[in-house]
């Protein structure tokens, strides 16, 4: 088993996670989610439905996350959530995918451009590295930039990554409310490095805009 090295930023974040805010060398951080919704990328709605949604989704990424550490207790688990799982164990059985626990919902942030993010499970499939993001909502073109960006952020934040230039694939898994076998949307090597700059982009354009209008 690979050991996995953080590079030193990464202990200099905190996280509010009652606000869902990111914290690093006395500044508050742009996050990943936060700019696409406000440059427009992403539509989440509004509302006691999408506060709903979003909490389902947050405790989707908590139970599979305990479920690939071991640590998940299945008897006290809701079978809305517990279904959730399924889907998610269909999909790697029907992909070969082959988690890294260790990295998984990491939280990190990038020093350089300075935003925050929580990519989801990094992994295998057949040798090949690939980035894992869920969503348990519906499909948005924004997902797979949010993968990209994620991605980024991981290889920028791991020495082993940093070290060797890695590249990844990305896969957006819709997971299933009934249990079912997900949708998954691939993105390749091109695209992930592609939708890393449309983020940034999107980035600096935000900022430009706060700082001048």
């Amino acid at each position: 088993m690979m050991d996995w090295t953080f590079l030193p930023h990464v202990a200099e974040l905190v996280f509010d996670e009652e606000n869902h805010i990111y914290r690093a060398r006395g500044e508050i951080l742009s996050s990943v989610t936060g700019i696409l919704k406000e440059e427009g990328l992403a539509v989440y709605g509004n509302g006691q439905d999408t506060s709903w949604a979003m909490q389902v989704g947050t405790w989707v990424h908590r139970a599979v996350e305990w479920h690939e550490r071991g640590s998940l207790d299945e008897s006290n688990l809701p079978s809305g959530i517990r279904r959730y799982v399924t889907s998610w164990e269909k999909f790697k059985d029907r992909s070969g995918f082959k988690p890294i626990v260790d990295l998984m919902e990491v939280r990190l942030w990038h020093p350089d451009h300075r935003f925050g993010g929580t990519p989801d499970i990094p992994g295998y499939i057949g040798g090949k590295f690939v980035l894992v993001d869920l969503k348990t909502g519906s499909k948005r073109e924004s997902d797979k930039v949010q993968v990209g960006t994620y991605w980024g952020l991981l290889r920028d934040s791991v020495m082993e990554f940093k070290a060797t230039g890695a590249f990844a694939e990305g896969r957006v898994v819709y997971l299933k409310d009934d249990g079912g076998v997900p949708g998954v949307a691939n993105v390749d090597t091109m695209e992930m490095f592609q939708n890393e700059h449309l983020f940034l982009m999107a980035l600096a354009l935000n900022r430009w805009k706060k700082s001048n209008i």
